[in-house]
């Protein structure tokens, strides 16, 4: 079978699965001393510190799959891609805020990085990829999906909804 994959990372943050990961062996070590509730629980937490989440394409009959893995097994649906003609980019800003007890909002870092994605011909349908992080990475990974898919790279810009089009025309009254 002709696939191409793309890995997203983890099912949780990287910070988070190792916390998992740790916490999970050490109550799994329970499983046979007595405490099996416990030890069940460190199972649960070692199988979602361990799991991982991507997109895989089948070329040949057209296919993608939005996968998990667990235990190196992936669950995922196939699900045809031929709606969506064309690929696109655009950056986001991620953003990790915290509220103070004055309401007042401190952020913490933001991140911009780069959405890679599918899109139809009207671009109102999206089929997400990954998030980038480097212009490089983006331009190496829009290249090879462009070869590989057989899509063009086209610019992002959405049709205006209704409701931006009269918040717009009343501002300019």
């Amino acid at each position: 079978m002709n696939t191409l994959q793309i890995y997203r990372g983890t099912f949780v943050s990287i910070g988070t699965s190792i916390l998992f990961g740790i916490i999970g062996f050490a109550f799994s070590t329970q499983l046979f001393g007595g405490l099996w509730i416990i030890g069940i629980f460190g199972v649960i937490m070692l199988l979602i510190a361990i799991s991982s989440t991507g997109i895989e394409f089948n070329l040949q009959n057209k296919e993608y799959r939005e996968y998990y893995t667990l235990l190196f097994v992936k669950f995922g649906k196939w699900k045809s891609y031929t709606d969506y003609n064309s690929l696109s980019y655009h950056g986001v800003t991620l953003r990790k805020t915290i509220s103070t007890r004055s309401r007042a909002s401190v952020d913490l870092n933001a991140v911009t990085q780069t959405k890679v994605f599918l899109i139809n011909e009207g671009q109102n349908k999206k089929l997400f990829i990954k998030y980038t992080v480097t212009p490089q990475e983006t331009e190496a990974l829009i290249e090879k999906l462009s070869a590989k898919l057989d899509l063009p790279i086209v610019k992002y810009s959405p049709p205006v909804s209704q409701t931006r089009l009269r918040r717009a025309s009343s501002k300019g009254k």
